[in-house]
């Protein structure tokens, strides 16, 4: 098996139930109502895995990750498909959407 590349971020603050600091996963964008909220999978406080929308004021650092195989979101079809050329321009407009 190859690796997989996804999209990776990281909350600035706290919520109910998430901690600050989390990693989360890109699953979607919001392309009719633009991208100030966006879907993203994350591990809660209580370690489960749930999907949420979330204001992109609240995420930072967004990044390409590669999985292993071994990595227990490896086989998520949800996550955000790796194709450097999108994710390059959605990488840029998620920056630019947090200033």
């Amino acid at each position: 098996m190859e690796d997989r590349k996804v999209v990776q971020c990281n909350y600035t603050t706290s919520t109910k139930t998430i901690p600050p600091g989390a990693r989360a996963y890109l699953v979607r964008t919001n392309p009719g109502n633009g991208n100030d909220r966006i879907v993203v999978l994350v591990r809660s406080r209580g370690g489960r895995w749930i999907e949420k929308w979330e204001s992109i004021r609240l995420l930072k650092n967004f990044r390409v990750k590669t999985l292993p195989p071994g990595h227990p979101q490896y086989g998520n079809d949800n996550l955000w498909s790796y194709e450097p050329e999108k994710t390059a321009e959605m990488l840029e407009m998620m920056k630019g959407l947090q200033k």
